[in-house]
């Protein structure tokens, strides 16, 4: 149903990444993000991030995209590494552990 761009895009909205923090782990810019989170919303039919995620989680896609053994860029060990400080969470958001 999703890409595993779009999954792994989907994991790292889901740990509190900004769009822009996503685009550096992944090694694109915030607009490709942008298109991959848009396909996202229309193939589960949801029109927020809370939504995707939730959906996502639902039919199992989360898990399934983290553990395909894709690893386009060698981003595997970035999806498993928490946002922090300076990296996209703000100052008005708790730091996630």
């Amino acid at each position: 149903m999703l890409t595993a761009r779009e999954t792994d895009v989907l994991v790292l909205l889901s740990r509190g990444c900004t769009y822009a923090v996503i685009g550096d782990r992944l090694g694109v810019s915030v607009h490709t993000v942008t298109s991959h989170i848009k396909n996202a919303y229309r193939k589960l039919a949801v029109h927020t991030a809370a939504a995707a995620v939730t959906r996502a989680a639902e039919l199992n896609l989360l898990l399934a995209g983290a553990h395909l053994g894709h690893n386009p860029g060698n981003v595997g060990s970035e999806l498993d590494r928490p946002p922090t400080r300076g990296e996209g969470v703000t100052e008005d958001e708790p730091e996630r552990r």
